[in-house]
């Protein structure tokens, strides 16, 4: 038994033609999409890899200014007394070196 639609001299209502054209249409639009998906995700990556270089670049620049300022910083040092993780560490030095205000608060 021979199915219609493997006929290229179809008698039945839809030839095989239309879903020949049909699948080439999908065909070349998923190679469409999928270029283009390509493209973006390049774009996505090369900027990713911009703010990561730039992220970098400012956290060497950042460590390079605090050793220059913690060698030559007239003001007091603030030591680990009370054994304060880093960050407090941190938090506490940068409010030593901020002048009071003159209102007192």
């Amino acid at each position: 038994m021979k199915l219609a639609w493997f006929n290229t001299q179809s008698t039945s209502k839809t030839p095989a033609f239309p879903v020949e054209e049909r699948l080439d249409r999908l065909e070349a639009a998923h190679r469409a999409l999928t270029l283009e998906w390509e493209d973006t995700y390049e774009r996505i990556m090369r900027t990713l890899r911009r703010l990561n270089k730039r992220a970098q670049d400012a956290r060497l620049l950042a460590e390079k200014e605090e050793a220059e300022t913690s060698q030559d910083a007239p003001g007091p040092t603030i030591s680990n007394p009370l054994g304060l993780d880093p960050i407090s560490l941190a938090v506490h030095a940068r409010r030593a070196r901020v002048p009071p205000r003159i209102d007192g608060r």
